[in-house]
């Protein structure tokens, strides 16, 4: 299956990236890589995602990698990774997960 990363959830990771100014940028850097080879999972077992959200009839998944939680959806043989949480934000699921926010999809 391809996997497709939204604007959303590069914009995720680009904030996460410039709000850890505390770390070393390549330890951020190389975290964000681990994030992103982790999402490789989604496309070997893509039900491996604990089943979070239903709404008109979409499954939501999220995987989670250390302190980010991946969130996607599968529609039509591909796989939309719509975010990736930091644990530390709060982010309200059912207001911030509506298909029509998504272009991409």
């Amino acid at each position: 299956m391809e996997i497709i990363i939204t604007n959303k959830a590069r914009n995720d990771l680009y904030n996460f990236f410039y709000k850890s100014k505390g770390n070393t940028s390549n330890y951020v850097l190389n975290y964000i890589k681990e994030v992103i080879d982790y999402i490789d999972t989604i496309r070997q077992s893509p039900l491996i995602g604990k089943a979070i959200y239903i709404k008109k009839k979409q499954m939501f998944r999220q995987l989670i990698y250390r302190k980010h939680k991946i969130i996607y959806i599968i529609l039509n043989n591909k796989i939309y990774i719509l975010r990736i949480i930091h644990s530390a934000r709060n982010f309200n699921l059912k207001s911030n997960l509506n298909l029509n926010d998504y272009p991409e999809i």
